[in-house]
C-alpha cells in the first residue's frame, strides 16, 4: 500500500513538474550563468533521423526547466559545502573571483586564428607600411593559479 502511494505521489509530482516547465514563462537569457539559453527546436525529418532533434530538446528541457535558477544555485551552494574547486568549468577562486577553466586541448582553432593574424599583419606591412608586434594575453586561470 506504502509503494502504491509513494508511486503515485511520485507520477503527480513528476506530472505537475513537466506541466508547470511547459507553461512556465520561457527567457532568452540566464544573468545567473551569463549564457543564453536554448531555443525550441525545430522539427524536421532529417534532424529527427540523424538524433540532432532529440538532442536539443534535451537542451531545451534542461535550459527551461521550472525554477532553474533555484536548482542551480542548490546545485553551486552543495558543490562549495563539499569543498569542490571547480564546478562546470569553473574555478570557484578567493575573494569570490569565478574564473573560467582554460583547456589549451580544447581551445580550438589557434592555427587558423594564427594564420589569420600573419595574413592581417602582412597586409598591413605591405598597404600602409606599419609593422605589427603582438603579445599572447595570458588567461585568468593563468594569472590567478
Amino acid at each position: 500500500m506504502k509503494n502504491k502511494i509513494f508511486a503515485g505521489v511520485f507520477a503527480a509530482l513528476l506530472f505537475g513538474l513537466s506541466v508547470a516547465s511547459i507553461a512556465a514563462p520561457k527567457k532568452e537569457f540566464s544573468p545567473n550563468e551569463n549564457k543564453y539559453l536554448a531555443e525550441a527546436p525545430k522539427l524536421t525529418w532529417e534532424r529527427l533521423i540523424d538524433g540532432r532533434f532529440t538532442a536539443d530538446v534535451a537542451e531545451y528541457c534542461a535550459d527551461h526547466f521550472i525554477f532553474r535558477d533555484f536548482w542551480v544555485s542548490v546545485k553551486a551552494v552543495c558543490s562549495e559545502a563539499m569543498l569542490n574547486t571547480k564546478n562546470n568549468g569553473v574555478f570557484n577562486g578567493r575573494d569570490g573571483y569565478l574564473i573560467d577553466s582554460f583547456d589549451p586541448q580544447t581551445a580550438g582553432g589557434f592555427d587558423a586564428n594564427l594564420g589569420f593574424a600573419r595574413l592581417f599583419a602582412s597586409e598591413l606591412k605591405d598597404r600602409a607600411g606599419v609593422g605589427l608586434k603582438t603579445i599572447i594575453a595570458p588567461t585568468a586561470t593563468q594569472i590567478l593559479a
